[in-house]
């Protein structure tokens, strides 16, 4: 028997309350910062419960539908909502947990101020997935932009920081508005142009937050400058709420235009982040990247499906978007362990850049191993996790290999081989990230002083791998009885394809989890074997192969650039005006080095001069200001006159009453009935 609706509002309103009041609380907490960081992750990790809770209800179907007016908004709670709701509360308990660690020897005074917009953060995330019209997503939306801005800007001293604020904050008013656009032109419903303009607005306010190509550009700036733990929660939980919109709110449009578009935008965006990923030298930014080429393959996924139910292909439909929403998941639990883990290894050395780091495996044991796992699962190589939802991505291209038409066979055939050049590079880039940080020799003396994470921040870790050990685990279970309730309640998508969920891929994610299991069972049966082996035997410890140098330093090994250097190269991102080359000089060189900036494409092409062009505008009409009282009068008073005389020549039509005119066909005469008296008689 289904749960009450009773029950769903009290823990919606627990929810609400115990984040809001939770937030304040721990900033009037300020000047007791011990105290302020107890209520400040108390309440966050209790609201993240109740949610939990509340997601996991809906989810699986224990609680009905429930739509329903709370504080005068109308909000949806239903299996889509939970599906979006989850990441959220589970990353967000991980985080508050990690945060405590994270914390330690900044600011005193600053824990609440941090504790506030987190909980605050939260809470807006959870209560967009929960949004039943455009009123309460909007406002939503809003309030998670400007909270998450707030914990951006948290180091605002630093200067890098305040600038990838600006432009987060920038890029969150632009998808907001391009919303708000959507959401007027919808209204519009007798002109075609009118439902074009709304979806197009509708597809980039959304992207924008899901990382789209060419709208990505605030994104990992926005990740490297927020603290470690907020970080997390954007990528696991913030990154998806666009791709929830989309499903719920984007104004209907056919499947085929709409796949199209998404796989398109997929291809680039998961060729074009795991590229730009491997020439990062920054920790935080390669994971950043990396989110971006992630998102494309959920795109991906969901372009072949819309293209399966046009085309009336159901094995496609159902492989790709199945294939879609599993790999949200994969990447939400995945990534934000691994952010993090970054910010384990930030809090241990003081540095993101992987050129000053190597040797860390040896003194951080457990964060490599955990780091390392989850960087080969979320390469989307077996037996991974996020290879369960990319085989079935790869099976929906496959049917559209098999079954569809000449160019739909190109587009399908164009899919697969972009989904296996982005498995190969994200293999190459997560090679580079552990090797650069965890092996080799330190490269700076702030690496030799660090030291394991604190028992407070490998807890989290710990706890979200077990969360993606188990969705591996239970991946066939949740194809057949999760996703299609998911996918029911999406307006995009519809119940059409729930009687077939489970004849369709069911059999073959089963067989592949079997498959990985086995690999990863007999890896570690193998080890346990080798290192017993070598246990039994005296082993010598001597000197490697040091090239012919005399004394070897750890400057003579490879940094993570060089590692990937040949790629990056090839595909032209670290050439010409990238890179400074200090070559050395004499028989006996003191110095030399090669120093290799890596820009954004789109930023540096289209962006800047964007930018340029509006600063150079701008410096024109500020001459405008000219602080003289006077002018400002005249100026409105232009306006007014303009306004006026626009008004005037324009033509209002004036809705004039309906008068019936008369009937003018002549009425029939009715002669008038005359009663002569008798006459007289003589």
């Amino acid at each position: 028997m289904p749960l009450s609706t009773v029950f769903s509002f009290s823990l919606f309103s627990f929810m609400f309350f115990v984040l809001f009041f939770g937030a304040f609380w721990s900033w009037f907490l300020c000047g007791r910062p011990v105290m302020a960081r107890r209520v400040g992750a108390g309440s966050a990790i209790l609201g993240c419960a109740a949610g939990l809770i509340l997601a996991v209800a809906h989810l699986f179907q224990w609680a009905e539908k429930f739509q329903f007016t709370w504080m005068w908004l109308d909000w949806r709670l239903d299996a889509l909502s939970g599906f979006f709701m989850l990441p959220v509360v589970l990353v967000g308990i991980a985080a508050a947990c990690h945060s405590v660690g994270y914390l330690e020897g900044c600011s005193e005074n600053r824990q609440g101020v941090y504790w506030l917009f987190f909980n605050l953060t939260l809470l807006s995330m959870l209560l967009v997935t929960a949004a039943a019209t455009y009123i309460e997503l909007l406002l939503t939306w809003e309030a998670m932009c400007v909270t998450s801005f707030a914990l951006v800007a948290f180091n605002h001293k630093e200067i890098k920081v305040r600038l990838a604020a600006w432009v987060y904050i920038l890029a969150s008013h632009a998808g907001a508005l391009l919303l708000i656009l959507m959401f007027a032109l919808q209204t519009n419903t007798s002109s075609q142009a009118a439902s074009i303009a709304a979806l197009v607005c509708g597809l980039l306010g959304f992207g924008m937050k899901s990382g789209f190509p060419l709208l990505h550009v605030w994104l990992p700036p926005s990740y490297d400058a927020a603290p470690a733990p907020a970080t997390g929660v954007m990528s696991a939980g913030m990154v998806n709420l666009g791709i929830c919109g989309m499903m719920r709110f984007l104004p209907p449009v056919t499947p085929a235009l709409l796949g199209w578009i998404l796989i398109a935008v997929g291809v680039t965006s998961a060729l074009m982040g795991i590229l730009l990923a491997m020439a990062q030298s920054n920790l935080k930014r390669l994971l950043a990247y990396s989110s971006i080429e992630n998102m494309g393959i959920v795109f991906l996924g969901l372009g072949l499906g819309f293209l399966g139910m046009d085309q009336g292909n159901t094995a496609m439909a159902i492989c790709g978007l199945g294939g879609a929403m599993l790999h949200i998941w994969n990447h939400a639990f995945l990534k934000g362990t691994l952010f993090l883990l970054a910010g384990s290894v930030q809090k241990a050395t003081g540095t993101v850049a992987m050129d000053e780091m190597g040797g860390l495996g040896k003194k951080m044991p457990i964060t490599k191993n955990v780091f390392a796992c989850h960087a080969g699962a979320l390469c989307g190589l077996p037996p991974g996790s996020a290879f369960l939802s990319e085989a079935m991505i790869y099976l929906a291209a496959f049917q559209g290999v098999v079954n569809g038409s000449n160019f739909m066979l190109g587009v399908a055939m164009l899919a697969a081989v972009a989904l296996a050049l982005t498995g190969g590079l994200a293999a190459a880039t997560f090679s580079k990230a552990v090797s650069a940080v965890f092996q080799g020799e330190p490269r700076s003396a702030a690496i030799k002083d660090a030291r394991e994470a604190p028992k407070s921040m490998r807890t989290p870790t710990l706890f979200l791998s077990g969360v993606a050990v188990i969705v591996f685990l239970t991946a066939p279970w949740l194809w057949n009885h999760v996703l299609p309730a998911v996918l029911s309640q999406a307006d995009a998508t519809g119940t059409i394809l729930i009687p077939d969920f489970a004849i369709y891929g069911s059999k073959t994610l089963a067989a592949i989890r079997n498959f990985s299991l086995f690999t990863i069972v007999l890896t570690v049966a193998l080890k346990y074997l080798r290192d017993r082996r070598l246990s039994q035997q005296p082993l010598e410890t001597k000197c490697t192969w040091d090239c012919g140098y005399a004394l070897p330093t750890a400057r003579m090994q490879y940094t993570g650039t060089a590692f990937t250097q040949p790629l990056t190269d090839f595909f032209n991102l670290t050439k010409g005006k990238n890179r400074t080359i200090q070559p050395p000089e004499g028989y006996f060189p003191t110095s030399a080095s090669v120093d290799i900036d890596v820009t954004d494409p789109a930023d540096h092409y289209l962006w800047r001069p964007i930018n340029l062009i509006t600063s150079r505008i701008a410096d024109r009409t500020r001459r405008i200001q000219s602080g003289y009282l006077h002018i400002y009068i005249l100026m409105a008073v232009i306006a007014l006159l303009a306004m006026l005389i626009f008004a005037a020549a324009t033509p209002t039509p004036v809705d004039t009453p309906q008068i019936e005119e008369p009937d003018l066909a002549p009425a029939a005469v009715t002669a008038p009935h005359i009663t002569v008296p008798p006459a007289p008689a003589p």
